[in-house]
């Protein structure tokens, strides 16, 4: 366990595990404050190889979309993650294939997941060649908890690229964090 201090964000708690006996990896990633007074949603035009290099950081409360691809994900599908958008597109792709091995099995029955699973490697390399252009997209990030992060490269001025913008949560965002029936002020006091 390690903390880490992101320039222009906040701290992180890094966890790495691995497991003697069969070798097994895993890591995850906890924002080091508490949730955020209010939601982000951060909307990144990915124009450029470079662009694939940013940092993000997904907290296990955020939603991944990418409108191009028609993909979306549930809040904290991918649990808490500090990558690059390349390593991210990467882990929603492997995420998708460990969790729907079936979908691989034969080509001819579902060529629409492998296709799919193609446009996200796609999306994910680097394209070199002089005269071909790197695919354009948008990742849109979208976290209840205020705990996502991507990396912006004009920092601290804004960037042309990231949309950076804080909302009030709903109710049913406030619920499934667990907010709405926290008691912060005279809990000594039972609840009414």
């Amino acid at each position: 366990m390690k903390l880490v201090r992101v320039p222009y964000f906040k701290e992180v708690v890094v966890m790495a595990t691995t497991c003697e006996a069969c070798g097994h990896k895993d890591s995850s990633v906890k924002c080091g404050g508490g949730i955020e007074p209010q939601g982000v949603r951060l909307e990144l035009a990915v124009q450029e190889p470079f662009d694939l290099s940013r940092d993000v950081l997904v907290s296990d409360s955020c939603m991944i979309c990418i409108p191009e691809l028609e993909f979306e994900t549930e809040q904290g599908s991918l649990g808490g993650k500090f990558t690059t958008v390349e390593g991210l597109l990467l882990a929603i792709r492997d995420s998708l294939a460990e969790t729907n091995p079936c979908l691989l099995g034969d080509a001819t029955e579902t060529p629409r997941f492998g296709e799919f699973l193609a446009r996200i490697t796609a999306l994910a390399t680097v394209v070199e060649e002089p005269d071909a252009t790197q695919p354009r997209f948008r990742l849109i990030l979208d976290d209840p908890a205020g705990n996502s992060y991507v990396q912006n490269l004009c920092a601290p001025d804004p960037d042309p690229q990231l949309l950076c913008q804080k909302y009030d949560r709903s109710e049913e965002q406030n619920e499934s964090l667990g907010l709405t029936d926290m008691k912060t002020e005279n809990y000594a006091e039972p609840s009414s």
